[in-house]
């Protein structure tokens, strides 16, 4: 039989076990809190910046050939591009209209040039990325 001093100190651990265990579920859901919050800010980041992309351009022709052999796109630019933000343009649109293409062709045209002069600029992956700026 346990003396009542056993019995208490018996009681006193299991309470502080108690006590650890309670502070690290706590400490867990605070984490995931604080996670949750963070992949929130991720995705607001990445709408945010979908939305910026795609106010940039607008489609004007899409044609594909099979559902993953080929797709060429005409674009019209709202403004001129430099090398690196047609680069990052042509990413974006490859990977939202064209991700499953093993071939895309995009042509972009200029607002203030308009259709008649042909292509401002190509971004093709074929499949690398080859980016082309005509002089206009």
């Amino acid at each position: 039989m346990r003396t009542k001093a056993e019995t208490q100190k018996r009681k006193k651990i299991v309470n502080s076990i108690i006590v650890i265990i309670s502070l690290l579920i706590v400490g867990y859901i605070v984490k995931g809190l604080y996670d949750i919050k963070q992949v929130e800010k991720i995705e607001k980041a990445e709408k945010a910046y979908r939305i910026s992309m795609r106010n940039k351009y607008s489609i004007i022709n899409k044609k594909k050939v099979g559902t993953t052999v080929k797709i060429s796109l005409d674009i019209q630019l709202n403004e001129r591009l430099n090398k690196m933000e047609l680069e990052e343009l042509g990413n974006f649109i490859k990977k939202d209209e064209a991700r499953y293409f093993k071939t895309a062709y995009i042509g972009f045209y200029l607002e203030e040039l308009g259709f008649s002069n042909g292509y401002w600029a190509t971004t093709h992956f074929t499949p690398n990325m080859e980016v082309w700026i005509s002089n206009k």
